[in-house]
């Protein structure tokens, strides 16, 4: 994987990230994670599911309108632009092995999530937690 195709802007006066004209955040992995599996503990997965999926929808929807608008994609582009962006920035490598816009399908291999922390023996339990975001 090269490095992302982005062009990262810093605000000199607040210090914020931005890249096509959204606020980004670089937070180390088991910083987000840790946050994560210390909620889900808490809630336990079904609930963790409940809160997270919706959030998780809201924001990828909001994306993708944000970037559609700034490259001028549109329909499957921004899926394909999607994924593209999300395995630069490190959240797994996404490849899609088939497509059907008219059925709102995709079959999607993932690998190297980062919503596994590399020195975990949890394994699947950790797995699920991407696998709710995703779905």
């Amino acid at each position: 994987m090269a490095k992302p195709e982005v062009d990262i802007q810093v605000d000199e006066a607040t210090g914020r990230w931005s890249v096509d004209a959204l606020l980004m955040i670089l937070v180390p992995q088991h910083f987000h994670l840790n946050n994560h599996y210390a909620i889900e503990k808490v809630l336990g997965p079904a609930e963790m599911e409940r809160v997270l999926r919706p959030a998780g929808y809201k924001s990828a929807y909001f994306w993708c309108e944000k970037e559609a608008a700034f490259h001028g994609l549109s329909g499957e582009q921004v899926f394909w632009h999607y994924l593209k962006r999300l395995s630069q920035r490190g959240w797994a490598q996404f490849h899609i092995e088939d497509i059907s816009p008219r059925r709102g399908t995709a079959d999607i291999v993932v690998r190297n999530s980062a919503m596994i922390l590399p020195f975990s023996c949890a394994g699947a339990a950790q797995m699920l937690l991407h696998v709710r975001w995703m779905v």
